[in-house]
């Protein structure tokens, strides 16, 4: 069974590599040059970060709690 502090360190460990795999800086430039209303925008994101769909948006998630 995973504990409580077993998951703060999965997600601490999730939001470090997120964040290194895809800069903050360049991200937000990214998404202020991009219409982000289709899936298309999302997938060349992805692509650019070399990242799955799933991190991208986790990524994304942070931004918005700043």
């Amino acid at each position: 069974m995973i504990t409580t502090e077993q998951q703060r360190q999965n997600l601490e460990a999730n939001v470090f590599a997120t964040c290194l795999l895809i800069p903050e800086e360049s991200i937000r430039k990214d998404l202020n040059n991009l219409d982000m209303s289709s899936d298309k925008e999302y997938k060349a994101l992805c692509n650019k970060y070399q990242v799955p769909l799933g991190v991208m948006a986790f990524r994304i998630s942070l931004l918005k709690r700043k």
